[in-house]
């Protein structure tokens, strides 16, 4: 996963706003939240009234982003190769 695959899952896991405030014109962006539709991790939430995201975050991305955040830190080990 990229760096920005991480912070557009992060994003819509812990915020209550669009990603990049909706400015979705990067293709970059596009590109991703695009796959992430596809592959169910976020989805299109239908407009309703006092709701100012256009997508929001499913089971499964929840899922995976609580799998992501429970990596442990890297440690250093020696070993005689």
């Amino acid at each position: 996963m990229s760096p920005l695959q991480v912070q557009i899952m992060l994003h819509y896991r812990c915020c209550a706003d669009d990603f990049r405030n909706g400015d979705f014109s990067a293709p970059a962006v596009r590109r991703e939240i695009d796959n992430f539709v596809k592959s169910g991790m976020i989805f299109l939430q239908p407009t309703r009234l006092g709701c100012h995201t256009t997508y929001a975050i499913t089971e499964k991305g929840t899922a995976y982003t609580d799998a992501v955040c429970a990596i442990p830190e890297p440690v250093c080990k020696w070993v005689i190769a």
